[in-house]
This record gives C-alpha cells, sequence and structure tokens, in this order.
C-alpha cells in the first residue's frame, strides 16, 4: 500500500478556527462597518435621491467606498496580527517542543497555520463583498464592477502582506519583535534612503530637498502602495458629469502578488531549518545576527548623530563634519551593544570577538561620512548641462523666473559658489551678513 504525505491538517486548521474566533470575527464586523454599512448609510441621505437622475451620485458613493477598500494601512495591520496569532507557538519554548512533537511534518504544520490566517482574512472579505453587493442591488446602484475590481485589489494586498509578515516570522522567536521587523520590512528601504538624504543635505554644500525616492520605492510597501493606488473619477466632457471611475495601481497589486508566492516558498524553507531552540531570542537565525547588529548602529547612529549635529550646528556654532563624525563614533558603539545585549539577552557582550566586529564597523562607518564630505560622489559639483534645464529659478524673498537668454550666466554664478564654498562657510560660521539663496532647475523630460 502506497504511503501518502499530506501537507493541510484538517484538526489543526480547525482549532485555529474555533481558537482565534475573535479576530477573524472582529475583522469581519470592522468590514462590515467600513463598506456595505457605510455605502447604505451613503444611499440613504435625501441628497442622494434627490440628485440619483444623472447617476454621478452613485458614482461618488462608490468611490468613497473605494477610497476606504484600497487604503494599504489597515491592511497590513490585520495580516502582522493573524501571522503573530497562528504562528504564535514559535515564541515560547514550551509551546514550539509541544506542537513540534506532534505526529505532523513541518510542511503540514506551516501550510496548515499560513492557510488557516490567509482564510481568516479572505473569508470575512468575501462575506463583506456580498452583502455590498446586496446594499447595492438594493440602491440600484449598477457600477458594481468597480467594486469588484476593489475587492480583487484587496485580496492582492492581503496575499502579499501575509506572505511577508509569515516571512518576518521566521526571523524571530519573540512576539514583540516581530511586529517591529514587519513595520521596519515595509519602510526599511525607504528608511534608508532617507537617512542617506540627510546625511548628504547635512554635509554636502549647498544641497536641499534632496528627497526623491521615485519608483524603487516600490521596495517599500506600504509607501508605494499608499501613493500608488488609489481612484478618481472619470468626467464626460459634454455633460461635466461622472460618467465612470478610474482604479489606478491595479497592475502594481498584481506585481505584490506574484511576489507574495515568493515570500511564502522562502517562509517555508526558513521554517524547515528553524531550530526549536530559539524561541524566545530576538533573532532566530544565526546568520542574520551580525546583520542585525551592524543594521541597528547604522540606522540608529545616524538618526541620533544626525540630530544631535543639527543641534549643535545651531546653537554651538560647531563644524557639521567633525561633530557629526564623533556622533557617529559614539552612538554607532552604543547602538552596537545595545543590539548585541537584546541578541545575547545578558549585559556581559563586550567580548574580544565583538570588539573586534564594532572596529571593523566603525571604519565602515566613518568612511560612508568621508565619502560625502569629500564629495566622492560628484553630489555637490554636479550642474545640469544647458540643453538639459526647461526652467530655471533663482529664490532669495520669493523665486525669480531666469529668462532662457540668462541660464549660462546663472550656471557660472552656481560653479564660481561650489568653487569657493570654504569662504562661504567660513562666513555662514561667523554669523556676519549671511543671505541664503536657492536655485531650482526644471530638466526636459
Amino acid at each position: 500500500m502506497k504511503s501518502k504525505t499530506f501537507c493541510f491538517n484538517r484538526t489543526i486548521f480547525m482549532k485555529n478556527f474555533t481558537h482565534f474566533w475573535p479576530l477573524w470575527t472582529l475583522y469581519l464586523i470592522c468590514l462590515l462597518l467600513m463598506i456595505p454599512v457605510s455605502l447604505w448609510q451613503g444611499a440613504s441621505q435625501d441628497w442622494y435621491y434627490g440628485y440619483q437622475e444623472n447617476g454621478s451620485e452613485m458614482y461618488m458613493l462608490v468611490s468613497r467606498a473605494l477610497e476606504t477598500a484600497l487604503s494599504p494601512g489597515p491592511v497590513f495591520l490585520i495580516v502582522a496580527v493573524m501571522a503573530l496569532a497562528v504562528f504564535s507557538y514559535l515564541y515560547t519554548a514550551k509551546s514550539a517542543n509541544m506542537v513540534h512533537a506532534l505526529p505532523v511534518s513541518r510542511l503540514e504544520l506551516f501550510v496548515t497555520n499560513y492557510l488557516s490566517g490567509l482564510s481568516f482574512m479572505v473569508i470575512p472579505e468575501v462575506i463583506a463583498f456580498l452583502f455590498t453587493v446586496l446594499v447595492c442591488i438594493g440602491n440600484e446602484i449598477t457600477c458594481i464592477q468597480y467594486l469588484f475590481i476593489g475587492f480583487l485589489c484587496r485580496l492582492g494586498m492581503i496575499l502579499f502582506s501575509y506572505s511577508l509578515a509569515v516571512f518576518v516570522t521566521m526571523f524571530t522567536g519573540h512576539m514583540l519583535a516581530m511586529p517591529v521587523y514587519y513595520l521596519i520590512a515595509n519602510y526599511l528601504y525607504i528608511g534608508c534612503r532617507f537617512l542617506i538624504t540627510e546625511v548628504v543635505e547635512l554635509l554636502c554644500y549647498g544641497i536641499s530637498d534632496f528627497w526623491n525616492p521615485g519608483k524603487t520605492s516600490i521596495l517599500s510597501p506600504i509607501y508605494y502602495l499608499g501613493n500608488n493606488l488609489w481612484v478618481r473619477n472619470v468626467y464626460d466632457d459634454a455633460t461635466n458629469q461622472i460618467e465612470g471611475l478610474e482604479i489606478h495601481g491595479i497592475w502594481l497589486v498584481g506585481i505584490y502578488a506574484a511576489v507574495a508566492v515568493v515570500f511564502a516558498v522562502a517562509a517555508y524553507r526558513l521554517y524547515r531549518r528553524r531550530m526549536i531552540e530559539t524561541a524566545g531570542d530576538v533573532i532566530s537565525i544565526g546568520i542574520i545576527k551580525p546583520v542585525f547588529r551592524w543594521g541597528v548602529a547604522m540606522c540608529g547612529g545616524i538618526s541620533v548623530s544626525l540630530l544631535l549635529t543639527g543641534v549643535l550646528a545651531e546653537t554651538q556654532n560647531t563644524r557639521r563634519f567633525p561633530c557629526f563624525m564623533i556622533c557617529m563614533f559614539v552612538t554607532g558603539f552604543l547602538f552596537f551593544f545595545v543590539a548585541q545585549m537584546l541578541i545575547m539577552k545578558n549585559f556581559r557582550v563586550f567580548r574580544k570577538k565583538r570588539l573586534l566586529e564594532w572596529c571593523c564597523f566603525a571604519i565602515v562607518s566613518l568612511l560612508f561620512v568621508v565619502l560625502f564630505e569629500t564629495d566622492l560622489f560628484g553630489i555637490e559639483r554636479k550642474i545640469p548641462a544647458q540643453e538639459e534645464i526647461e526652467a530655471a529659478f533663482i529664490c532669495m524673498d520669493y523665486p525669480i523666473e531666469i529668462e532662457t537668454a540668462q541660464i549660462p550666466e546663472l550656471l557660472k554664478i552656481h560653479r564660481e559658489i561650489i568653487q569657493n564654498k570654504r569662504q562661504y562657510r567660513e562666513a555662514e560660521g561667523q554669523k556676519t551678513d549671511v543671505m541664503y539663496t536657492t536655485i531650482c532647475y526644471y530638466l526636459k523630460a
């Protein structure tokens, strides 16, 4: 008789379903209040029936419902709670040993718990959508197709965010650490870009408003979805009435949903290699521990150093570069060993090996600062060519547009300012007759 391997355990699924019923019930109630009940309340107002003939109010009601449905924040919050709940047995040694002693494989445990948490969100979404359809039918709202598209977008966001949350769950054995890591995973890229931007504006002369994450911010899901997934009204040019809706960013949800499969597979592979003894540890994967130390030291050191340097430069007339280097050296040391304390769960962390590792970190971090101070990347010296400029402004008390014939002269002034930055910095430090000027270029597409 051939043996069979099952990847789903019905008993564990039903135990999860009955054990965590308050979570999915509360989520269902919130969904009903946010979409179908809100839509029904709007359709029951007098103004809706008074202006229903032209159809514009119908689209306005659906547009408001979609704005709520397409907001990524609540979705990413609830999936973190669900992932934390169904894999909560990984966070205590007693529960981890008990569950893994059951006669089920890790594949069976992972798939069952993964599908449990996913169903706790998908089933309430389906129920809420069906109620929304009934509300639309009862109030003669015919543009249900937009609500169906919004429903599919929510399912795509749930699939991606939940897979990401499960993937992050495998990196830690501490319940309080998981939400922090999940938040970091969603904002890591945009946060690093912001810190680098602040360092550039602090150390590179004449650089301001350098923040422009662009399309690469797709690596920060909540930020990118919040800015690129939205709905707008489509108007008829002849009557100036709303004739439809356009949901922007559907392709983006499709990309994230495809990436969700990668995160789910990666999460299982991490789970298969996870040591039961890591329950309660801040980091459950040994190879990630150096990354954790360096990441906490670098990001924490830069953040605090930026704050201290900004305060000291304004109040004590301190030079920014040496001040930032000293602050980075001290705060980097503190954050590095605080991270090690969290990993080791004790205060005896000043070992020879860790001190040598911190010395390597100090050298790398100080080189990072020197690279921007010496303008090795040419950020200060980057001046656009005349043929690339579509418009230019010089701002003092108010912006003044520069005529096309005067752009070469403006570029010459810009070069002279950069070449004589040392004299300008000395004058700025002496606080004598200081005047700030901003040059703004708009480049051709």
